[in-house]
Protein backbone atom coordinates (compact mmCIF):
# COMPACT_ATOMS: atom_id res chain seq x y z
CA UNK A 1 0.00 0.00 0.00
CA UNK A 2 1.44 3.23 -0.96
CA UNK A 3 1.68 5.85 1.89
CA UNK A 4 2.39 9.71 2.29
CA UNK A 5 3.87 9.91 5.79
CA UNK A 6 5.80 12.82 5.19
CA UNK A 7 5.08 16.68 5.36
CA UNK A 8 6.60 19.83 3.54
CA UNK A 9 7.90 22.33 6.43
CA UNK A 10 9.60 24.48 3.76
CA UNK A 11 10.03 23.98 -0.33
CA UNK A 12 12.30 27.20 -0.77
CA UNK A 13 14.56 25.12 -0.06
CA UNK A 14 12.70 21.59 0.72
CA UNK A 15 12.33 20.59 3.90
CA UNK A 16 10.37 17.41 4.45
CA UNK A 17 9.48 15.75 7.96
CA UNK A 18 9.04 11.91 7.22
CA UNK A 19 8.69 9.06 9.40
CA UNK A 20 11.54 6.00 8.62
CA UNK A 21 8.28 3.38 7.44
CA UNK A 22 7.57 6.18 4.25
CA UNK A 23 11.01 4.77 2.97
CA UNK A 24 10.53 1.64 3.53
CA UNK A 25 9.88 0.09 -0.31
CA UNK A 26 11.75 1.43 -3.63
CA UNK A 27 8.12 1.78 -4.52
CA UNK A 28 6.91 4.54 -1.79
CA UNK A 29 6.18 7.64 -3.23
CA UNK A 30 8.51 9.97 -0.74
CA UNK A 31 11.13 8.25 -3.97
CA UNK A 32 9.28 9.22 -6.83
CA UNK A 33 8.70 12.92 -4.81
CA UNK A 34 12.81 13.35 -4.30
CA UNK A 35 13.25 11.91 -8.03
CA UNK A 36 11.15 14.02 -9.51
CA UNK A 37 13.36 17.28 -7.80
CA UNK A 38 16.22 15.32 -7.65
CA UNK A 39 18.12 18.86 -8.40
CA UNK A 40 16.89 20.73 -6.00
CA UNK A 41 18.74 21.42 -2.30
CA UNK A 42 16.37 18.74 0.39
CA UNK A 43 17.24 17.88 4.05
CA UNK A 44 14.84 15.56 4.43
CA UNK A 45 14.12 14.99 8.73
CA UNK A 46 13.83 11.16 9.60
CA UNK A 47 11.46 10.07 12.65
CA UNK A 48 11.94 6.80 13.62
CA UNK A 49 8.51 5.18 15.06
CA UNK A 50 9.77 2.05 17.31
CA UNK A 51 12.58 2.13 19.99
CA UNK A 52 15.85 2.52 18.35
CA UNK A 53 18.09 -0.57 20.10
CA UNK A 54 19.39 -3.01 17.57
CA UNK A 55 21.94 -2.91 14.88
CA UNK A 56 19.52 -3.52 12.00
CA UNK A 57 17.99 -0.28 12.87
CA UNK A 58 20.64 1.85 12.82
CA UNK A 59 21.58 0.00 9.59
CA UNK A 60 18.01 0.92 8.22
CA UNK A 61 18.95 4.63 8.58
CA UNK A 62 22.36 4.48 7.46
CA UNK A 63 20.74 2.54 3.95
CA UNK A 64 18.38 5.22 3.60
CA UNK A 65 20.71 8.13 3.90
CA UNK A 66 22.60 6.30 1.45
CA UNK A 67 19.58 6.01 -1.08
CA UNK A 68 18.71 9.28 -0.64
CA UNK A 69 21.77 10.92 -1.69
CA UNK A 70 21.91 8.66 -4.66
CA UNK A 71 18.87 10.21 -5.64
CA UNK A 72 19.76 13.72 -5.14
CA UNK A 73 23.71 14.98 -4.16
CA UNK A 74 22.05 18.34 -2.82
CA UNK A 75 19.92 16.00 0.03
CA UNK A 76 21.14 16.07 3.57
CA UNK A 77 18.95 13.27 5.43
CA UNK A 78 18.82 13.72 9.73
CA UNK A 79 17.56 11.60 11.96
CA UNK A 80 15.31 13.10 15.20
CA UNK A 81 16.46 11.11 18.21
CA UNK A 82 13.71 10.82 20.57
CA UNK A 83 16.21 10.06 23.65
CA UNK A 84 19.32 11.06 24.90
CA UNK A 85 20.68 7.85 24.45
CA UNK A 86 19.46 7.33 21.12
CA UNK A 87 21.17 10.63 20.31
CA UNK A 88 24.47 8.93 21.29
CA UNK A 89 23.65 5.76 19.96
CA UNK A 90 23.42 7.90 16.64
CA UNK A 91 26.40 9.53 17.08
CA UNK A 92 28.72 6.89 17.92
CA UNK A 93 27.23 5.29 14.54
CA UNK A 94 28.14 8.50 12.86
CA UNK A 95 24.69 9.20 11.57
CA UNK A 96 23.42 12.74 11.23
CA UNK A 97 21.24 13.81 13.98
CA UNK A 98 19.13 16.11 16.58
CA UNK A 99 17.69 14.99 19.68
CA UNK A 100 13.58 16.09 18.53
CA UNK A 101 11.59 13.68 20.39
CA UNK A 102 8.09 13.69 17.87
CA UNK A 103 5.92 14.12 20.59
CA UNK A 104 7.20 17.93 20.56
CA UNK A 105 5.46 18.15 17.15
CA UNK A 106 2.16 17.87 18.64
CA UNK A 107 -0.42 20.44 17.93
CA UNK A 108 -1.64 22.11 21.13
CA UNK A 109 -4.01 24.18 19.44
CA UNK A 110 -6.15 20.58 18.81
CA UNK A 111 -4.83 19.16 21.95
CA UNK A 112 -6.30 21.21 24.96
CA UNK A 113 -8.15 21.27 28.20
CA UNK A 114 -11.94 21.46 27.34
CA UNK A 115 -14.39 21.80 29.92
CA UNK A 116 -15.99 19.01 30.03
CA UNK A 117 -18.27 16.41 32.25
CA UNK A 118 -15.65 13.60 33.47
CA UNK A 119 -17.71 10.45 32.72
CA UNK A 120 -14.75 7.82 32.78
CA UNK A 121 -11.90 7.87 35.50
CA UNK A 122 -9.53 6.48 32.40
CA UNK A 123 -8.88 6.36 28.40
CA UNK A 124 -7.16 4.20 26.84
CA UNK A 125 -6.15 5.24 23.45
CA UNK A 126 -3.83 2.75 21.77
CA UNK A 127 -4.33 0.49 18.33
CA UNK A 128 -5.54 -3.26 19.20
CA UNK A 129 -2.51 -5.28 19.12
CA UNK A 130 -0.56 -7.20 21.62
CA UNK A 131 2.21 -4.97 22.08
CA UNK A 132 -0.53 -2.33 23.79
CA UNK A 133 -1.57 -4.98 26.41
CA UNK A 134 -5.09 -3.86 26.77
CA UNK A 135 -5.34 -6.99 29.45
CA UNK A 136 -3.62 -4.24 32.12
CA UNK A 137 -6.91 -2.07 32.08
CA UNK A 138 -8.84 -5.30 33.53
CA UNK A 139 -9.28 -3.69 36.74
CA UNK A 140 -10.65 -0.69 36.02
CA UNK A 141 -14.48 -0.41 36.49
CA UNK A 142 -14.74 2.96 34.81
CA UNK A 143 -12.97 2.65 31.35
CA UNK A 144 -13.35 4.00 27.94
CA UNK A 145 -11.55 2.84 24.91
CA UNK A 146 -10.24 4.68 21.79
CA UNK A 147 -9.54 1.76 18.93
CA UNK A 148 -8.54 1.45 16.05
CA UNK A 149 -7.30 -1.68 13.35
CA UNK A 150 -6.50 -2.01 10.28
CA UNK A 151 -8.18 -3.54 7.58
CA UNK A 152 -5.75 -5.33 6.31
CA UNK A 153 -4.71 -6.55 10.11
CA UNK A 154 -2.59 -9.94 10.83
CA UNK A 155 -4.40 -12.92 12.15
CA UNK A 156 -2.82 -12.10 15.19
CA UNK A 157 -4.17 -8.51 15.87
CA UNK A 158 -7.43 -9.64 14.43
CA UNK A 159 -7.81 -12.22 16.93
CA UNK A 160 -6.28 -9.64 19.78
CA UNK A 161 -8.85 -7.24 19.31
CA UNK A 162 -11.78 -10.59 19.96
CA UNK A 163 -9.82 -11.30 23.10
CA UNK A 164 -10.11 -7.51 24.37
CA UNK A 165 -13.94 -7.44 23.38
CA UNK A 166 -14.10 -10.11 25.92
CA UNK A 167 -11.76 -9.08 28.79
CA UNK A 168 -12.63 -5.20 28.48
CA UNK A 169 -16.20 -6.19 27.22
CA UNK A 170 -17.98 -3.39 29.60
CA UNK A 171 -15.44 -0.46 28.47
CA UNK A 172 -17.24 2.26 26.58
CA UNK A 173 -15.81 2.94 23.21
CA UNK A 174 -15.69 6.25 21.94
CA UNK A 175 -15.30 4.67 17.88
CA UNK A 176 -18.67 4.47 16.45
CA UNK A 177 -19.75 0.80 15.79
CA UNK A 178 -18.23 -1.30 12.73
CA UNK A 179 -15.82 1.52 12.03
CA UNK A 180 -12.03 0.38 12.39
CA UNK A 181 -10.25 3.76 11.51
CA UNK A 182 -9.06 6.71 13.22
CA UNK A 183 -11.21 9.29 15.10
CA UNK A 184 -10.74 13.10 13.95
CA UNK A 185 -7.90 14.15 15.63
CA UNK A 186 -10.61 16.85 17.63
CA UNK A 187 -13.18 13.81 17.77
CA UNK A 188 -9.82 12.13 20.06
CA UNK A 189 -9.41 15.56 22.13
CA UNK A 190 -13.26 15.70 22.88
CA UNK A 191 -13.29 12.30 24.15
CA UNK A 192 -10.11 12.70 26.35
CA UNK A 193 -12.02 15.60 27.72
CA UNK A 194 -14.87 13.32 28.86
CA UNK A 195 -11.94 11.54 30.76
CA UNK A 196 -9.89 11.80 33.77
CA UNK A 197 -6.78 9.90 33.29
CA UNK A 198 -5.13 8.26 30.17
CA UNK A 199 -3.31 4.90 30.13
CA UNK A 200 0.00 3.98 28.60
CA UNK A 201 0.38 0.33 29.18
CA UNK A 202 2.81 -0.80 26.42
CA UNK A 203 6.72 -1.85 27.43
CA UNK A 204 8.39 -1.55 24.49
CA UNK A 205 6.97 1.04 21.09
CA UNK A 206 7.89 4.72 19.48
CA UNK A 207 7.32 8.23 21.84
CA UNK A 208 3.37 6.82 21.19
CA UNK A 209 1.32 9.73 20.04
CA UNK A 210 -1.18 9.09 22.52
CA UNK A 211 0.88 9.86 25.72
CA UNK A 212 1.48 13.55 24.75
CA UNK A 213 -2.31 14.13 23.32
CA UNK A 214 -3.30 13.06 27.26
CA UNK A 215 -1.25 15.74 28.77
CA UNK A 216 -1.88 18.43 26.65
CA UNK A 217 -5.33 17.93 26.64
CA UNK A 218 -4.72 17.78 30.74
CA UNK A 219 -4.68 14.36 31.72
CA UNK A 220 -2.77 12.83 34.42
CA UNK A 221 -1.16 9.66 33.36
CA UNK A 222 -0.82 6.14 34.34
CA UNK A 223 1.97 4.31 32.48
CA UNK A 224 3.79 1.43 32.87
CA UNK A 225 7.96 1.30 32.16
CA UNK A 226 8.48 1.64 28.74
CA UNK A 227 11.05 1.89 26.29
CA UNK A 228 10.94 4.44 23.20
CA UNK A 229 10.83 8.15 24.34
CA UNK A 230 7.04 8.41 25.95
CA UNK A 231 8.63 9.48 28.85
CA UNK A 232 10.35 12.29 27.85
CA UNK A 233 7.69 14.57 28.90
CA UNK A 234 6.38 12.73 31.73
CA UNK A 235 6.58 14.82 35.19
CA UNK A 236 6.38 12.69 38.26
CA UNK A 237 3.60 15.30 40.02
CA UNK A 238 1.14 14.10 37.14
CA UNK A 239 2.50 10.89 35.89
CA UNK A 240 2.02 7.42 37.78
CA UNK A 241 4.46 4.74 36.87
CA UNK A 242 3.33 1.34 38.43
CA UNK A 243 3.98 -2.54 37.29
CA UNK A 244 2.68 -3.77 34.24
CA UNK A 245 -0.21 -5.42 36.69
CA UNK A 246 -4.41 -4.64 36.46
CA UNK A 247 -4.15 -4.13 40.44
CA UNK A 248 -1.43 -1.70 40.09
CA UNK A 249 -3.03 -0.11 37.30
CA UNK A 250 -6.36 0.63 39.07
CA UNK A 251 -4.23 1.68 41.85
CA UNK A 252 -2.39 4.13 39.88
CA UNK A 253 -5.63 5.45 38.54
CA UNK A 254 -7.18 6.17 41.23
CA UNK A 255 -3.97 8.54 42.96
CA UNK A 256 -4.08 10.28 39.45
CA UNK A 257 -7.51 10.73 40.17
CA UNK A 258 -7.23 12.74 42.79
CA UNK A 259 -3.88 14.17 41.87
CA UNK A 260 -5.15 17.50 42.27
CA UNK A 261 -3.42 19.35 39.75
CA UNK A 262 -5.58 20.97 37.11
CA UNK A 263 -5.74 20.09 33.13
CA UNK A 264 -4.82 23.39 32.44
CA UNK A 265 -1.27 23.12 34.79
CA UNK A 266 -0.77 19.54 33.41
CA UNK A 267 -0.50 21.23 29.68
CA UNK A 268 1.45 24.31 30.20
CA UNK A 269 4.07 22.24 31.51
CA UNK A 270 4.15 19.73 29.02
CA UNK A 271 4.29 22.47 27.10
CA UNK A 272 7.21 24.10 28.57
CA UNK A 273 9.34 20.50 28.63
CA UNK A 274 8.39 20.56 24.63
CA UNK A 275 9.78 24.04 23.81
CA UNK A 276 13.42 22.44 24.11
CA UNK A 277 12.74 20.22 21.38
CA UNK A 278 11.14 22.38 19.28
CA UNK A 279 14.22 24.64 19.17
CA UNK A 280 16.28 22.23 18.13
CA UNK A 281 13.96 21.71 15.12
CA UNK A 282 13.72 24.92 14.13
CA UNK A 283 17.63 25.73 14.18
CA UNK A 284 18.42 22.55 12.35
CA UNK A 285 16.07 23.71 9.91
CA UNK A 286 17.44 27.55 10.17
CA UNK A 287 20.44 26.16 9.08
CA UNK A 288 19.43 24.45 6.17
CA UNK A 289 17.57 27.57 5.16
CA UNK A 290 20.64 29.98 5.85
CA UNK A 291 22.94 27.65 3.97
CA UNK A 292 20.53 27.75 1.12
CA UNK A 293 20.44 31.99 1.19
CA UNK A 294 17.11 31.96 2.77
CA UNK A 295 17.18 34.85 5.68
CA UNK A 296 13.63 33.50 7.07
CA UNK A 297 13.31 31.01 9.99
CA UNK A 298 11.26 28.64 10.61
CA UNK A 299 9.43 29.80 13.74
CA UNK A 300 7.41 32.70 11.57
CA UNK A 301 5.50 30.15 9.78
CA UNK A 302 5.93 27.24 12.26
CA UNK A 303 1.64 27.98 12.89
CA UNK A 304 0.90 28.38 8.72
CA UNK A 305 2.95 25.01 8.32
CA UNK A 306 2.09 22.54 10.96
CA UNK A 307 -0.74 19.84 11.20
CA UNK A 308 -1.04 17.52 14.12
CA UNK A 309 1.74 14.58 13.94
CA UNK A 310 2.77 16.39 10.50
CA UNK A 311 -0.10 13.61 8.49
CA UNK A 312 -2.87 13.39 6.92
CA UNK A 313 -4.98 10.16 7.83
CA UNK A 314 -5.89 10.41 3.87
CA UNK A 315 -2.53 9.93 2.55
CA UNK A 316 -1.70 7.31 5.60
CA UNK A 317 -4.96 5.82 6.65
CA UNK A 318 -5.71 2.45 7.42
CA UNK A 319 -8.93 1.96 5.40
CA UNK A 320 -8.05 3.24 1.73
CA UNK A 321 -7.68 1.69 -1.07
CA UNK A 322 -4.85 1.37 -2.89
CA UNK A 323 -6.25 2.98 -5.92
CA UNK A 324 -7.79 6.18 -3.65
CA UNK A 325 -4.56 6.21 -2.23
CA UNK A 326 -2.50 6.59 -4.87
CA UNK A 327 -4.45 9.37 -6.58
CA UNK A 328 -4.21 11.75 -3.10
CA UNK A 329 -0.55 11.18 -2.96
CA UNK A 330 0.04 12.36 -6.52
CA UNK A 331 -2.47 15.72 -6.00
CA UNK A 332 -0.40 15.66 -2.38
CA UNK A 333 3.26 15.26 -4.04
CA UNK A 334 2.39 17.65 -7.33
CA UNK A 335 1.10 20.73 -4.93
CA UNK A 336 4.86 20.40 -3.02
CA UNK A 337 6.40 20.08 -6.45
CA UNK A 338 4.77 23.37 -7.81
CA UNK A 339 6.07 24.87 -4.40
CA UNK A 340 9.62 24.23 -4.92
CA UNK A 341 9.22 24.89 -8.86
CA UNK A 342 7.77 28.31 -7.93
CA UNK A 343 10.02 29.45 -5.36
CA UNK A 344 7.15 29.46 -2.67
CA UNK A 345 8.77 29.72 0.63
CA UNK A 346 6.28 27.48 2.08
CA UNK A 347 3.40 25.40 1.84
CA UNK A 348 0.25 26.79 4.27
CA UNK A 349 -1.18 23.93 5.55
CA UNK A 350 -4.53 24.65 4.09
CA UNK A 351 -3.75 25.12 0.76
CA UNK A 352 -2.37 21.13 1.06
CA UNK A 353 -5.55 20.08 2.75
CA UNK A 354 -7.53 21.25 -0.25
CA UNK A 355 -4.77 19.98 -2.53
CA UNK A 356 -6.08 16.26 -0.72
CA UNK A 357 -9.40 16.92 0.35
CA UNK A 358 -10.57 17.67 4.37
CA UNK A 359 -8.92 14.97 6.49
CA UNK A 360 -11.57 14.90 9.11
CA UNK A 361 -13.46 11.86 7.82
CA UNK A 362 -10.53 9.59 8.95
Amino acid sequence: MPSAAYYPLSTRPLVLYAKDWAFRHESQPIFRLLESLANEPTLLLLSPSWNMRSESQFDYLGNRANRVAAINSRARLVVLAPTESALQAMRDRNLPCVHVNQNALADERVFRPLESVRRWDAVYDAKLSPFKRHELASGLTSLALITYRHRSALPSNRRYAKTVDHILGSAFRFNPPGRSGFLATEQVNEALSQCRVGLCLSEVEGTMWASIQYLLAGLPVVTTPSEGGRTEFFHEDYVATVPPDPDAVADGVARMVDSGISAQEISRRTLALMEPHRKRLFNAVDEFLSENGEARVLEESWDSVRVHAFRYPRLTGPNLTGFTMRGRIRQFNSAIVSGVRERRPFLPESELRHAVGNSRDQ
